[in-house]
């Protein structure tokens, strides 16, 4: 696209450039010179600052309205834990066939007649803290604006009300202070980030112009930032841009506010409307065409006396606002969009007319939304009204053209489904319908519609996004969507990081950005391979790393994703190899998918599935369930409420402890030594590779499968596969320094046993405060400062990082692949065993043990989680995720896929580079 000059005569000064679909569009401010001088009585205040106006009282005061989860371990716990209207405008428009080059985002929720201050909020949306001031009016409420698009640049807000920003900074638009951000390229944040100073302010609302944003506080005070060229800002510093918010000095209470191209507009708790920026089209209703540099009232005079308004939206040159008794008004500039019969300007608030035009108002109104040059009104029966410039479609009535009066818009998609909110967009209409879908019509040459074919629509099409959707907003070139569970998505043009996903890159359709916001992690499940699952605090399940559709069908990256697979489920626990995935239910159903050629899947078939399967619990005594899951090398285990083991899936090194080295594609019950009663009492078990061990209620240890290694603990009893030596039955472990080829004989065998870890090759035991290991030692696994050398075939002590005692106050312990983790004094972590990807929490640079790869034989601090409280450790095989005890995750180790979750040294790319240090997940705000 070629530089156009696109003629504003309203525009006061200067000349502005906007980076539109990789290509500069020049406009050039001509005409209308701005007064620096404001005020007259026309204003709302006189030349003593004092009110003027239908809303002042004799005494000349503002006139009130009279009509106002516990971490999951091997461990069992105690308890589990529609098209009328009239023809198209045929009449001349100023603007007429000009490509557009921003809309402000806006829209109002319905609310029901007599409803009260929140009945417009979205169903099953966590809106945050609203004001609790002001009226309440019978058919309509302010909205909760927990979303803003600006060009190139989104905001949010969590449910507690916290600001964050993601995109452009141009005009200072991340309210950062500064141009650059550590978590920014160009500076442009590319992942949400919370602006430095508003850390101690609670936010219930937030919105955007084409440059400049704004948010209301949980007092009704306004802050804004950003471009302030036409004073829109409101700070009495027109022309000077503002990088960090500024509470604006002036009208308070406030319970609505929106941004419109270079002007804002807002409401009190009184009902009265104020307004700042831009004038040249008469937008701010003060009855002239001068800028404004601070707030002032709106002139009311051409409305009824004590008619107060709800709510308040912004488009280009015009504003409309929804008053309490369901009219709709407007103020501003252009023959389209006022609703006036081809009116081009009003300067005061006047009303909209009716389909019929002139002598008829616009009336039982619920909800309002501007965009660009075209509104949109929902009724209190739920019919959709639009008016104004239509050439892109997005007046939803099956043709193109203008309609200068209120015509209906064609919802027969709908059925019988109602509508709950609209929005709209620069050239773009939107509707979130009662259960939740997404609709969208107008421009889409950005995609911005989300609905992947870059192609206007002319009637409303459904917006694909996995969960129900909550809230929304769009800008001329993107769309912003908070769903049901607090995540938000993003769609459109993403150049300047605006999707929020760590990356410079477009999406057609709607993808999960960084987040979800509003939430807490109560549970990280790496898995052993690329890949890794966060519980989320409402139930959902949400997956980083490698795509497979044999561990859930996950997308390559370090971008959460929402993981349809677990959709209905209430997941307590997961387990994943590297191709299959166990899921415990809270109330003991297991599910299960992934490759099951050994039978792992425990469905009683070897068909692999990439959906869950229910794992077949028929053997299962009346009455007891399952209270956790594990899985080795295409192999699956549970611990069951009543102590025993069950086991299923590969059989070949005796795994399935019953006997024998047969697979089996149903559970079977781990035997004793004997082979002729259950292995009863356990309360806790883990699995390493190809071996297993269990915990009994007398903290006596029993381990089986193979024992190459010497990581069964003992002198293996029998021969299995390729001349292996393994244990096809579970056999004690022996004693600390025993004889492993006497203890059997001598009764020489381990006891009083607090805790349990095993990895590939090794094993580990906690008694008391400290670690015993045995098993292979190449890698330090056994932390006993000897690297190399010799198998250890029972338990010996673990030393401390100094090596001149053993290591004490151990109060957990948890085994890596080939790693072990240990919580220590203070809440300290340690950690020792192989380093090659960073996996014990440092650079590998200088670990050496051994002969073999980067590692430590003795354990080691790790320093960057000094201060965090550890709620919850896992490793997957060479990716660490860690809980704490405030709800945030941290990641590091091999990140090849993003499996960690984590940003690297290139936070454009958040993925392909091992995070040696922990690292908050990008998938929580921070």
């Amino acid at each position: 696209m070629d530089d156009v000059e696109l003629p504003r005569p309203y525009y006061s000064a200067g000349m502005r450039t906007w980076k539109r679909n990789c290509a500069a569009v020049a406009l050039m401010t001509t005409g209308v010179v701005a007064n620096a001088c404001g005020g007259s009585g026309s204003d709302g205040v006189d030349s003593d600052g004092g009110c003027v106006g239908a809303r002042c009282t004799e005494a000349g005061t503002p006139n009130p309205d009279s009509g106002s989860p516990i971490p999951d371990s091997g461990m069992r716990p105690d308890a589990p834990s529609p098209d009328g209207g009239p023809p198209p405008d045929a009449g001349s428009d100023a603007d007429a066939g000009v490509a557009t080059e921003a809309g402000p985002e806006s829209g109002v929720d319905a609310a029901p007649p007599d409803a009260g201050l929140d009945a417009g909020l979205d169903a099953g949306q966590d809106s945050g803290p609203l004001p609790d001031s002001g009226p309440v009016f019978p058919g309509v409420s302010p909205r909760a604006r927990l979303l803003g698009a600006a060009f190139g640049t989104s905001f949010a807000l969590t449910s507690a009300g916290e600001l964050y920003t993601w995109g452009s900074n141009e005009h200072g638009l991340l309210a950062t202070g500064t141009p650059q951000q550590p978590a920014a390229r160009d500076g442009n944040a590319t992942v949400p980030i919370r602006p430095p100073g508003t850390e101690a302010t609670t936010f219930s609302a937030v919105s955007a112009g084409d440059d400049h944003g704004m948010a209301l506080d949980d007092s009704g005070n306004v802050w804004a930032w950003g471009d302030n060229a036409f004073g829109q800002v409101g700070n009495d510093d027109q022309g000077n841009e503002a990088r960090t918010p500024v509470m604006l000095v002036g009208p308070t209470g406030l319970v609505d506010i929106d941004g419109g191209r270079f002007h804002t507009v807002t409401v009190d708790g009184q009902g009265a409307l104020w307004a700042w920026g831009a004038n040249g089209g008469g937008q701010l209703g003060v009855n002239d065409l001068v800028d404004r540099a601070l707030p002032v009232q709106v002139d009311v005079s051409q409305v009824p006396t004590g008619l107060a308004f709800a709510t308040v939206e912004g488009g280009a040159d015009h504003s409309l606002a929804l008053a309490e008794d369901g009219t709709v008004w407007v103020f501003g500039s252009d023959r389209s969009a006022l609703g006036r019969d081809g009116e081009a300007q009003v300067t005061t608030v006047v009303p909209v007319f009716g389909p019929s035009g002139a002598g008829t108002q616009l009336s039982g109104i619920v909800a309002i939304a501007a965009g660009l040059h075209h509104n949109l009104a929902l009724d209190q029966n739920g019919d959709l009204w639009a008016w104004g410039r239509g050439d892109r479609g997005q007046l939803g009535r099956g043709v193109l053209g203008h309609v200068q009066l209120p015509g209906l818009v064609d919802t027969s998609a709908f059925g019988s489904r109602q509508i709950q909110a609209i929005r709209a967009g620069g050239e773009q209409s939107y509707a979130i319908l009662d259960d939740g879908t997404l609709w969208a019509w107008g421009a889409d040459e950005f995609d911005q519609l989300g609905l992947g074919g870059g192609s206007d629509q002319t009637l409303p099409v459904q917006v694909t996004i996995p969960m129900g959707v909550a809230d929304m907003e769009a800008f001329q070139d993107h769309g912003v969507a908070r769903a049901a569970n607090g995540a938000f998505w993003a769609w459109g043009t993403g150049d300047e990081g605006q999707i929020g996903q760590g990356l410079e890159a477009d999406e057609t359709t709607p993808v999960a950005t960084y987040g979800p916001f509003g939430l807490t992690v109560t549970g990280v499940f790496p898995a052993r391979a690329a890949h890794s699952f966060v519980r989320m605090s409402d139930g959902s399940v949400w997956s980083v790393g490698a795509r497979s559709d044999l561990n859930g069908n996950v997308a390559s990256g370090a971008t959460p994703i929402l993981n349809g697979v677990f959709n209905g489920m209430d997941v307590r626990m997961i387990a994943g190899s590297e191709l299959h995935t166990l899921v415990l239910e809270n109330d003991g159903t297991v599910w299960a998918f992934g490759s099951n050629a050994n039978g792992q899947l425990g469905d009683g078939s070897n068909n692999p599935s990439t959906v869950p399967v229910a794992v077949d619990l028929s053997a299962l005594p009346g009455g007891v369930t399952i209270e956790w899951i594990g899985v080795g090398i295409a192999l699956s285990v549970a611990l069951d409420s009543n102590g025993n083991v069950w086991t299923w899936g590969l059989g070949r090194y005796g795994h399935l402890g019953i006997g024998g080295f047969t697979d089996s594609n149903v559970p079977v019950q781990v035997q004793d030594n004997t082979g002729s009663a259950a292995l009863s009492n356990i309360v806790e078990v883990v699995t390493g590779e190809d071996h297993l061990l269990a915990r009994d209620t007398n903290g006596i240890v029993y381990s089986w499968g193979l024992a190459t290694d010497g990581q069964l603990g003992s002198t293996p009893q029998d021969t299995c596969a390729s001349g292996n030596s393994c244990n096809q039955l579970p056999r004690r472990v022996c004693n600390i320094g025993a004889d492993p080829t006497t203890c059997t004989a001598t009764q020489d065998f381990l006891g009083a046993v607090n805790q349990l870890a095993a990895g590939e090759s090794y094993s580990a035991v906690r008694i008391g405060g400290q670690v015993y290991a045995f098993g292979w030692r190449d890698f330090g696994e056994l932390g006993d400062g000897m690297g190399g050398g010799a198998d250890q075939r029972t338990p010996a002590v673990v030393m401390n990082a100094t090596n001149t005692g053993p290591l004490t106050g151990v109060t957990h312990i948890v085994g890596g692949h080939r790693t072990v983790y240990a919580f220590g004094p203070g809440g300290s972590v340690l950690a020792w065993g192989r380093n090659s990807q960073g996996e014990l929490g440092q650079d590998p640079s200088g670990t050496t043990c051994g002969t073999l790869e980067p590692c430590l034989d003795l354990p080691a601090t790790i320093a960057a989680l000094a201060g965090v409280t550890p709620a919850d450790l896992r490793p997957g095989e060479v990716q660490v995720m860690l809980l704490d005890d405030t709800g945030t995750a941290w990641g590091w180790g091999e990140n090849e896929s993003g499996e960690t979750g984590t940003p690297t040294q290139d936070p454009t790319v958040g993925f392909g580079v091992a995070a040696f240090t922990p690292t908050p997940l990008f998938l929580l705000p921070r």
